[in-house]
């Protein structure tokens, strides 16, 4: 155990160092008589070159980040944050995959109704991806 304590299996790491933005994008959705369109805003983040979004179903969209990435990089070391644009929504977001060139993010944007709980619904968020330690 060395002066900043035990850090994982391996034993000391050394200090902590910080983390930083290796995905942001704003997830835009719109709905017209052709169905519901879902397209990235704006992107950005250390090592990002380019983002895209797929809508799964309802409230429910995959991003996926491209560009040069740590070669460590691992999804239990990925913090993301998403928040929905809409009044009264929230979203939701779990990391599927990270590697070396490339992290993909599954987002769910959903309302609260009072007497069916959380429904999905079709909404732009944004969202943000850390890599951690």
């Amino acid at each position: 155990m060395g002066p900043t304590g035990p850090t994982g299996p391996s034993g000391d790491a050394g200090p902590a160092g910080p983390g930083y933005d290796v995905g942001f994008a704003s997830v835009v959705t719109s709905a017209s008589d052709a169905g519901i369109t879902t397209t990235v805003g704006a992107f950005g983040g250390n090592g990002t070159t380019s983002a895209s979004v797929v809508r799964n179903g309802r409230g429910d969209y995959t991003v996926t980040f491209s560009g040069s990435y740590p070669a460590t990089i691992a999804t239990s070391a990925l913090v993301v944050e998403a928040n929905a644009v809409g009044n009264l929504q929230d979203a939701s977001a779990v990391a599927l995959t990270g590697t070396a060139t490339s992290i993909s993010v599954e987002i769910f944007t959903f309302a609260y109704a009072a007497d069916a709980g959380n429904v999905d619904v079709d909404d732009s968020c944004y969202l943000t991806v850390e890599l951690g330690q």
